[in-house]
């Protein structure tokens, strides 16, 4: 006789490998073979579905979100649009801001990145081992956070799109949502002569 597998065992099973695995794994840039794409956080799937839509509008590439070959090099790529990212965050912060710390996440290879302000200034801490305590979280995927970067993608559409999602309570949210998108406007602009 055959076991009956319903819909409550996957679904019981799926959330007890959630709370018993480690929080941390290695990234996809790091000692994965093949694609990387996980539930490494609950909302990660509405951003991988907004991601297959968004490439079959024509809108972002797929092939861009794979782990290939060179996965040092891709790292590398990555670090650097996170570093464009805080060098963005570090124009749009003044003194007497106080945006709540959050941790980014690459759904496609599980890279997480956290982010605080602390006297004005914008720290970055790259490879986490997941969101800190407390911490807003954003996922997006590496194409679409440079895409954003560089004007390409306004960050409205992107998060209308769901290519970005904010996971938060309210006032975090509220306090976030300005900031990041700011940061996105500032980086998109063409720097002033003078």
């Amino acid at each position: 006789m055959q076991p009956i597998y319903s819909l409550s065992t996957a679904l019981i099973a799926g959330i007890m490998a959630t709370v018993l695995l480690p929080p941390a794994a290695a990234c996809g840039y790091h000692g994965t073979i093949g694609n990387y794409f996980s539930v490494m956080y609950p909302s990660s799937l509405v951003v991988a579905v907004a991601l297959k839509r968004a490439s079959d509008e024509g809108v972002i590439d797929l092939g861009e979100t794979r782990i290939g070959t060179r996965p040092t090099k891709q790292y590398l790529d990555a670090v650097r649009q996170l570093n464009k990212l805080q060098t963005a965050l570090a124009k749009s912060v003044s003194p007497n801001d106080s945006p709540p710390s959050f941790s980014l996440g690459f759904i496609e290879s599980g890279l997480w990145t956290r982010y605080s302000v602390t006297d004005g200034q914008v720290r970055m801490e790259v490879h986490v081992g997941g969101p800190a305590e407390g911490d807003a979280v954003v996922l997006t995927a590496e194409p679409v956070l440079a895409r954003m970067l560089s004007g390409a993608l306004p960050s409205e559409d992107a998060l209308s799109r769901e290519l970005i999602v904010i996971d938060a309570p309210i006032t975090r949210y509220q306090a976030l949502h300005p900031f990041l998108t700011g940061a996105f406007l500032r980086s998109g602009e063409a720097p002033s002569a003078g």
